[in-house]
Formats: structure tokens, sequence, C-alpha cells
């Protein structure tokens, strides 16, 4: 066995504090881009799940200074309508293709309706296939902006900007609904995974890193900044707001609302027993324990 390198998550690091000439919060600029063509106001982006991201949200976090993305588990039109729906509304968002299908018909509805950019999201991108939707889709596509995940090496980053990625997803098994470390046994600790991605970025010019899940406070998501990415991606630090579509629903005087990573109901049960941090809360809580 090759000798196991030591790998960080953001519970292992803090950072220094150090002088500073700011005298008010108001004075900071989060804005950031995440494409060559797309700027946020602030690093944030809504996860493209179903019960996370949809018209309200989507247009919610744009008027904030984020963005949305907006899941593949639809039908294409459906997916279309949605992101046309959000532009109607004064909001602006991001269209999710997979691999599987006629993604270049999908990613063209998606285009079409207004979406910014298209990215594709797959469990495990470092692999053929993903890499032949990117080149496939730039080819088609070339003047569009292409954000392509999920990764968690250098060499899984590297591949991914090469075959032309403007942006790459970073974060495997990082979330706390995620069961991929427990079930595959895969994964890196996000902040060496964030800064090994960071390190492959400088390689090429005009590249971008979205950092994928795990962050369990505001603290968090500034550890992955200072990692190297341009803004986090998540959905359990929305998941129980009024904007998620998620069924809301009342148990002993307490309200629920729906959260899931997966389309398996046997995962989402998995997930829970994972994940049990959030029991005595109300509201913000996956639906599914109660059921």
């Amino acid at each position: 066995m090759k000798q196991i390198k030591v790998g960080l998550s953001y519970n292992d690091v803090l950072l220094i504090p150090q002088f500073s000439d700011i005298r008010s919060r108001s004075e900071v600029d989060l804005s950031t881009k995440i494409t060559p063509d797309i700027s946020l106001k602030i690093p944030l982006i809504t996860v493209n799940m179903d019960t996370v991201t949809g018209v309200d949200m989507a247009v919610t976090i744009f008027k904030l200074g984020g963005i949305g993305h907006i899941g593949r588990f639809d039908e294409p039109e459906i997916q279309a309508d949605k992101i046309a729906e959000i532009k109607k509304k004064g909001g602006e968002s991001i269209g999710v293709i997979g691999v599987k299908g006629d993604y270049l018909k999908r990613g063209e509805m998606l285009l079409k309706a207004g979406s910014l950019a298209l990215h594709l999201d797959i469990a495990h991108a470092h692999s053929s296939h993903a890499l032949e939707v990117i080149k496939a889709c730039k080819r088609r596509f070339p003047k569009v902006s292409m954000i392509a995940g999920t990764v968690a090496t250098y060499e899984g980053a590297y591949d991914l900007f090469k075959a032309g990625a403007d942006s790459i997803k970073v974060g495997i098994g990082a979330a706390s609904i995620c069961i991929t470390r427990i079930n595959a046994g895969s994964g890196i600790p996000q902040i060496t995974a964030i800064m090994e991605a960071a390190r492959a970025k400088k390689k090429f010019k005009n590249k971008f890193i979205l950092a994928d899940g795990g962050a369990t406070s505001p603290g968090d998501i500034v550890k992955a900044l200072a990692a190297g990415a341009d803004a986090y991606q998540g959905g359990s630090w929305c998941a129980g707001t009024d904007e998620t579509p998620g069924k809301v629903i009342e148990v002993d005087g307490k309200l629920f609302k729906e959260y899931n990573g997966s389309t398996s109901l046997s995962e989402k049960k998995r997930q829970l027993e994972k994940d049990g941090s959030n029991k005595e809360n109300s509201y913000v809580l996956h639906i599914e324990e109660h059921s």
C-alpha cells in the first residue's frame, strides 16, 4: 500500500487572525466570479436538489447576490420552464445536465429558456464519460460557460479543466446528507480537496472552483474560500427556509420540511441515520424521519 497522506477537513483548520484596516463589515466586498462571464455579489450557490432549489429559491438567492442550480431530474421541458419562470420573475439560474440521454438536446432547451451556463453534475466526474460530455457540450455550445463536477483530486480537477470545463465542483461525500464516503469508502477531506483543485487551477487561465457541501457554519464557508474556492454551493444551510420547494408538515406541534440528497427512498433513509444532528430543531428536519 502506498503511504497514506494526511487530509484536512473544515474542523481541522482555523484561519490565523491578522491585522486589518477594515472599519466596518459594510466595507467588505464578497463579490466573486464562478465562470468567465458569471459574477456574483456573494459567493453562495444553492444546490440542485429538488427540495432546495426551485423557482422561489432561485429568484430569492439571485436577488440576494448568489445564484441557484436547477436540477435535472425533471423532464427537460419542465426544467426549462422553471428556468424561464425564474427569468420572468427577475432572477437568473443555471440548468443542470447529466451524462445519460440526450444531454445536448436538454442543454439546448435550458439555454433557450435562459440558463446562464450548463452544469454537468454526476457523483464521480473524473471519468471518461464526463470528459466526453464536457467536450461535446463545448463543441456544440462554444460560447457557453461549462461547470462540471464532482471531483476531489488534483488529477480530477486538471482533467476536467483540460477537457474544457470553465468551473469545477469539488467535494465527494462532504455534504452532511451525502453517504458516498460511507457506501463507497471514497472521498477526500474537503479542505484538502479544495486545495488540490486550486493547485490544478494554477495550470490554466480563467478557471474557477465551487466548493460543494460540508460546511456546518459560516466559518466553514470562509475556510473553503481561503482554501481556494471561488464560491460555496450547499443545501443544508437553506433547506428549511420558506423559499424551498419541500412540503411543510406539522408533527407534534412542530413544523418539518423535506430535505433530501437522493432520488432513492432507501438512500434517503440511510442518510437520515447518518445525519441526526438536527433532530431537536423545528422546521429544518428531514421529513422521512417522521414517516
